[in-house]
């Protein structure tokens, strides 16, 4: 004789599925806590971190904005830089001089990212450039010596372009467009064609493009050459105005240049760092330049 099971009644029907439902939000409620400790966790391991790794993952000394060390740059098989060392201080202004063909352009170009180098370390903000090129460009920025820009573009547009493309949003690209016209004396310009500016107001506008995303670290090359008096008297204004917040690199085969807006010079010559000179009134940077290269044209 065949037996069959009773169907549940209503009553059992709804106790069932409410029992099924609390495990369900049981089960979800277990998860989330499982989730969250989880969390907690990852947060408490990357404020430790935080706390005992400085920037870039590696030590570095707080005062220094840029250390390079035993620097090697090789161009055909023929050297170009040698064994370059220096360090550039937090707000320090620095003159690199040397005459044309020593090797300052290529330096500077190795500290961009523009060329890559052989040999050495580059640590730009406690950071390897190698490593983190794109951090580090974000702390630097290059007026080249020839300066390029868009001559058909107008000053206003070139410089939201610049902010642009350096990541500013149109907030930031606008407070930072009012900042450099003021700081650089460009209101009166910001709708003129770059194409008809003169050479002074050329270079203004390319260290406003240099400085436009707040850099700590300035790189100029060259920055004054083919100024006039007047013009030339201006820029050394503005440079030892953004001395006062940035640290600055500035090449120069003028010793005049370096007497009126660096606090020390590192001459060149052959390639290599043959000097590092504190500059005061009582520094002879002439004799200091001419022993420098004497030196190291009469070394075997």
């Amino acid at each position: 004789m065949m037996c069959f099971k009773s169907l549940p009644t209503s009553s059992e029907c709804k106790e069932n599925k409410f029992w099924t439902i609390k495990k369900i939000i049981d089960a979800k409620k277990c998860k989330f806590a499982q989730q969250k400790r989880a969390s907690t966790a990852l947060q408490r391991l990357s404020r430790s971190r935080s706390d005992t790794e400085p920037t870039g993952g590696r030590a570095c000394r707080d005062t220094d904005m840029v250390e390079i060390t035993q620097l090697n740059k090789h161009l055909g098989g023929r050297p170009i830089l040698q064994d370059i060392g220096l360090h550039l201080g937090r707000g320090e202004v620095v003159g690199l001089l040397g005459r044309n063909g020593v090797g300052k352009t290529t330096l500077m170009r190795l500290m961009t990212g523009a060329l890559r180098y052989d040999e050495g370390s580059i640590r730009i903000g406690g950071m390897e450039l190698k490593e983190e090129p794109v951090k580090c460009a974000r702390l630097t920025g290059y007026l080249a010596e020839h300066n390029p820009l868009y001559d058909d573009m107008q000053v206003g547009e070139y410089l939201t372009f610049a902010a642009r493309i350096r990541g500013l949003d149109r907030q930031q690209t606008r407070s930072r467009l009012d900042r450099m016209s003021d700081q650089l004396e460009l209101n009166g310009l910001l709708d003129r064609r770059i194409s008809r500016l003169s050479k002074g107001q050329r270079q203004r506008v390319g260290l406003a493009g240099a400085m436009i995303h707040d850099p700590e670290l300035l790189i100029l090359d060259e920055p004054t050459n083919g100024l006039d008096i007047e013009q030339l008297a201006e820029l050394h204004r503005i440079i030892r105005q953004a001395g006062e917040h940035k640290t600055i690199l500035l090449s120069t085969h003028i010793l005049q240049e370096i007497n009126a807006v660096c606090s020390r010079v590192l001459i060149m010559s052959q390639g290599r760092i043959v000097d590092n000179v504190q500059v005061s009134s009582d520094t002879d940077i002439q004799t200091r330049f001419n022993q420098a290269n004497a030196a190291d044209h009469t070394a075997p």
